[in-house]
This record gives structure tokens, sequence and C-alpha cells, in this order.
């Protein structure tokens, strides 16, 4: 199957999830998320939509922990970090997700959590065909890179071509793929 047929599968799958689903799911990923990578200083994450594993507890979380959090902001097809400061000083982008207004210069982040359609065994992700994320995971640094998803999102291999960038683990409700 090829990255477009896999993509419109997955995301059809993920858009029908059930809402009580995705809300505790999403809570035992977060809570594993925390016990294996809570103890990082700096972390970049994205900010969950659609259906995607939520990430808006673990965001408030890590910040009432004490720890800087950057989040995406999308400018001229490229992923920017932007600091964290809360959600009330937020704007919506062109898809209607929420980020920071303000650009930071930072590109060093101890943990990057990573969304994603769909992924495999190798720790290979496939976002939504922009190329976003792999262009912005290769110009940053980072001691750990994961993804969040479902396991149903979890298959055995992607397609792969050499622009596309591994993460280090896949976290899912019921298992840690790769590790750091």
């Amino acid at each position: 199957m090829n990255k477009n047929m896999l993509r419109q599968q997955f995301k059809e799958k993920r858009k029908n999830l059930d809402r009580n689903f995705v809300e505790k799911t999403s809570k035992v990923i977060t809570d594993n998320f925390l016990s294996r990578y809570g103890g990082f200083d700096r972390y970049f994450l994205y900010v969950s939509f659609d259906n995607e594993v939520r990430t808006i507890e673990l965001i408030t979380h890590l910040k009432n922990m004490g720890k800087e959090v950057f989040l995406p902001i999308l400018v001229n097809d490229e992923i920017l970090a932007g600091y964290f400061e809360d959600f009330e000083s937020m704007k919506k982008n062109r898809f209607g997700v929420l980020e920071p207004i303000k650009v930071t210069s930072e590109d060093y982040f101890d943990v990057v959590v990573a969304p994603g359609v769909v992924f495999d065994i190798e720790c290979y992700r496939l976002g939504f065909g922009k190329g976003y994320y792999d262009r912005f995971l290769k110009k940053i640094q980072k001691k750990v890179c994961v993804g969040f998803a479902y396991d149903f999102q979890v298959i055995e291999k992607l397609p792969v071509e050499k622009h596309d960038v591994k993460l280090d683990a896949v976290l899912t409700e019921k298992r840690e793929i790769g590790g750091y």
C-alpha cells in the first residue's frame, strides 16, 4: 500500500474514534510518557487536534512542573519553535491548530514528541504528507524523539524514502517501540 492510501485509511480510522476512547487512551500514553521521559527539562510537543493522541494535559503538566515547553509554529511551510506560556496567549494557525505567537531561536530540546497518522515497528512515521516534521527533525538537536500513537496506528512496515526521519521511540497505550 502506498503512502497516500495508508494516510487516507488511518486518518479515517482516527476520525471515527470514540471521544471516550481518545481521552482514556491519551491519559494512559501521557502517564507512560511521564514515567519514562518526565525527568528531562526541555520539551518540544505538538498541540493535538482531530482525534490525535491528546497533548493538552501533558503540556500543562510539564509547564506546572517547571519544565520548558516549546510548541510548533508553522511559518512558510516550515515548523519553528515557540515558547509555551499559556493557552490563552496562543492563536490558531491556518489549519485551526493552536500555536504560540512568538517564534524563538531555540533549536535544542531534550525530548521531541511528534504526531503522525501511522507509524511502523522501526519507528518511522507517516504524517500528513507535507514533510514539515521530517525537515524540522533534521535541523534541530535533540536527545530523544518520541512518536505518540494509538496502538492500531502501528503497522509492520511503512514505505520509507530517503528524506523520512526515523524516531527513537513510538509510545502507544500498549507498548513502547524502540526507546531511549
